[in-house]
Formats: structure tokens, sequence, C-alpha cells
């Protein structure tokens, strides 16, 4: 059985079949420093992300096809600032960043404010979508809104952002 895996003391993500290395693809080392990865296999089975954190709050990842046992790397997003979600969409073709932010800790008073970026990755296109969060929350109890909960949702063909029981289409 064929898995991916981050070989970290030399920093190259790798395709193994049992103990056997059947191929590789260097990493340069990110100056914010590692923290640890994830890995999210497309529904297709064909793709998947690398996601990495750099355990000070960035984020960064690469999107990888396997065709005939080569790893190919398709998009290559640099370190972000923020905490990051993922998600793919269920046919593959696009891939979800979901990145809090920080602004909101400047809110005093209920009303909109700015809670993050969700961008949207066009696998097969390279294209890229970034669309900036803000939500209402007029009347909302400020101190209990955990901005640390929000998420990508899927409904039928639509994608949303979900916080505090509000959401926004993508």
């Amino acid at each position: 059985m064929k898995i991916i895996r981050l070989n970290e003391e030399i920093f190259c993500v790798e395709l193994v079949d049992g103990n056997e290395v059947i191929d590789s693809y260097k990493l340069e080392e990110p100056d914010c420093g590692y923290g640890g990865n994830d890995v999210f296999e497309a529904p297709a089975g064909n793709m998947f992300a690398m996601c990495f954190y750099s355990g000070e709050s960035d984020n960064a990842f690469i999107i990888f096809s396997v065709t005939d046992n080569k790893l190919n790397a398709l998009i290559n997003e640099d370190y972000s600032y923020g905490e990051a979600t993922y998600m793919w969409s269920p046919d593959s073709r696009y891939f979800y960043r979901l990145v809090d932010s920080y602004e909101r800790y400047d809110a005093s008073d209920d009303g909109i404010y700015p809670v993050g970026r969700a961008d949207v990755y066009g696998v097969l296109t390279n294209e890229k979508k970034s669309v900036d969060l803000t939500f209402d929350f007029t009347g909302c109890d400020m101190e209990q809104i955990d901005f640390f909960e929000m998420r990508l949702i899927q409904d039928n063909e639509k994608v949303c952002v979900s916080l505090n029981g509000k959401t926004v289409e993508l």
C-alpha cells in the first residue's frame, strides 16, 4: 500500500510503498520554523494536500497529484499568518483554506468585524480566489464568541463559513 509521509530529517515529501521510497519532493525549510504537518487526501484519491504549520500561527501547503508513481506539485502556497482549516470539495476540483484573523481583538463593541479570510483554489485551473470574511455580531455577547470555532461547511453545492450560528457563502 502506498502512503505519503514527510521525512522531517531531510525535509521532503515521500511516496512510499512498504519500506521503499518510490518518489520524493524536496522542500525548503521555512523561515518561520516548522511545527508540524497534516495530510488531506482529495476525495478522488489521486491528489493530496501536505499542510504545514509553524507553531507560531503560520500555515502553508502544497497540493500534489500522484501519477505513475510520481509526485507532481500542482499548487505551492507560501506561509501565511493565522491559524488555518482546510477542506476539499467533494469532486476534488477545489481546495479551501480558512485563515482566522487577529484583527478581531481590536473590537470593543458588537457590530461588523473582520474575522479572517477564505481562499478557494481551483486545483485543475491553478486559480485562486480570496474572500475577506466579516460577520455582523450586532446583539451578540462578544465575550461568548469563540473565534477558533469558525468552520468550513459543505451544504449541497455551496461552501460556507460558519461562526456562532451565522454563515457566509463563498
